[in-house]
């Protein structure tokens, strides 16, 4: 694959979706905000449950009034960052260190205010949730699709590590997950999907960038949101969201070395080839061709890993291996017969994400 048929969107690395939260409310605050709410005409939706969805003039933000099991509400804001600070921004972009931030300060308090009532800002609540993200375009002749199937026989999550799938009573299940992949890993979810895929899934306008895009995001939850405010003595909201923008593309970084090899992605031909005509030694060239040999047979990189270990080698062996795959700067998950393509080699996502 040569380099012009993949780039990162001008957007480059930022944020996508935000959460703020206020846990609790009183009862009386509750009937004070549906009093406002249904005096100013602002459209709103009962659940079932007794929860209220707010659906505000801007768009990009739904307000949540959540009710527990044990009838206390409390306010959960969702918010689609380039989308509300820009009504006509497209769906695809994302909010980075160019954006106004001072701009949406002011939305969000304008949207709180005539929302929840006079009393509401940004800063009632607290950040709950921020998605890093980045767009890759693709070609069709290596699309989104087929490369979320290399993300997910490749990356080295834990036993622990919890893979989210479409439940097979869903509609369409079978096409949705193979769109796109999720994985709760001890310090993030981390997400690839396709683009175009999914804003045709809910029937979302778009002006397409690119024959295929890949969608990668990470969700970082309210324990490294608290770690970073710490750490810079930020006590706005938007002060840390401004940060998270600065330091997405850092972010990533840093979960691609956790849990992707690094190097390019080769066919099991092309990859025995390069071993072979390595100066590497004749022992480690061995255990690197072992290990290529028996992942073709795996789904996934934790039970190739696993089965070289236990049935074939050990540990020390497999460390050797892994770190010549690292000395040639190949992947040492192959690529597949149906997913190469005619390509005998395609980038890693180090070289996508130009890291």
């Amino acid at each position: 694959m040569t380099q012009h048929m993949y780039s990162i969107t001008n957007d480059g690395f930022g944020i996508h979706t935000f959460e703020l939260n206020i846990p609790n409310i009183t009862n009386e605050s509750f009937a004070q905000i549906m009093s406002g709410i249904e005096d100013k005409n602002i459209n709103h939706y009962h659940k079932d449950d007794g929860s209220v969805i707010i659906y505000p003039s801007r768009q990009g933000i739904k307000i949540h009034l959540n009710r527990a099991d044990n009838g206390i509400y409390g306010i959960r804001a969702v918010v689609s960052a380039a989308k509300f600070l820009d009504n006509n921004a497209s769906p695809i972009a994302i909010l980075n260190t160019e954006s106004d931030f001072d701009c949406l300060y002011h939305y969000l308090n304008d949207t709180f205010e005539k929302s929840l009532g006079e009393e509401y800002n940004i800063d009632s609540f607290y950040l709950s949730r921020v998605d890093c993200c980045v767009n890759i375009m693709l070609s069709e002749s290596y699309s989104a699709e087929r490369y979320i199937k290399l993300i997910r026989r490749s990356m080295n999550y834990g036993k622990r590590d919890k893979i989210h799938t479409f439940p097979s009573s869903e509609l369409d299940s079978y096409e949705k997950n193979g769109h796109s992949f999720r994985v709760d890993t001890a310090d993030y979810t981390f997400t690839a999907y396709d683009k175009y895929f999914q804003l045709e899934d809910i029937d979302e306008d778009y002006d397409a960038m690119s024959e295929s895009m890949l969608r990668l995001e990470i969700t970082v939850r309210r324990y490294h949101i608290c770690a970073l405010q710490r750490e810079n003595d930020l006590d706005e909201n938007i002060k840390i969201l401004e940060a998270f923008a600065v330091i997405s593309r850092s972010i990533f970084e840093k979960y691609i070395h956790r849990y992707f090899s690094r190097g390019n992605y080769y066919c099991y031909n092309a990859m025995c080839d390069m071993i072979m005509d390595s100066s590497l030694s004749n022992k480690k060239k061995d255990s690197m061709l072992l290990f290529a040999h028996q992942q073709v047979y795996c789904d996934s990189y934790r039970n190739a890993r696993k089965n070289f270990i236990e049935n074939w080698s050990s540990k020390n062996q497999y460390y050797k291996a892994i770190k010549g795959f690292k000395l040639l700067d190949i992947n040492p998950m192959s690529l597949s017969y149906r997913d190469k393509h005619g390509d005998e080699c395609i980038p890693g996502l180090y070289y996508l994400l130009d890291m």
